[in-house]
């Protein structure tokens, strides 16, 4: 496995993953502002493939789409992706989520629920 830039954070978001192979359901375990780690029991993934993935993130009800992930580690179950070629607004938008995550971790409370400003729950 690659060595890590970034401290990742406990995420437990639906991804929907899309490769050569086809379209799949998992679920970005954690993230950090360059990639994450996914869960999916019997991933056929191998390090170099490319996918695109579609992440419902907590600040907003629009799913976000990274088009260029890049398989970085797999195992059985999970493997590690790496954004690559994002647009700047993908990669602002995963960042403020990232920073807003990391703030609201802590040891005691690692899958804190946040509130994140812009998202309005409907009545």
């Amino acid at each position: 496995m690659p060595k890590r830039i970034s401290a990742r954070v406990h995420a437990n978001r639906p991804v929907t993953v899309r490769s050569i192979r086809g379209t799949s359901e998992g679920t970005l375990l954690d993230l950090c502002p360059n990639g994450g780690r996914i869960g999916q029991p019997g991933a056929n993934m191998h390090s170099g493939m490319r996918l695109t993935l579609r992440i419902l993130l907590p600040d907003s009800t629009e799913p976000v789409e990274i088009r260029h992930a890049v398989v970085s580690w797999t195992t059985q179950n999970e493997f590690g992706i790496q954004f690559s070629k994002t647009s700047p607004d993908t990669l602002q938008r995963i960042d403020r989520v990232y920073r807003l995550l990391l703030e609201a971790q802590t040891p005691e409370e690692p899958e804190r629920v946040i509130t994140l400003p812009g998202l309005a729950v409907p009545s």
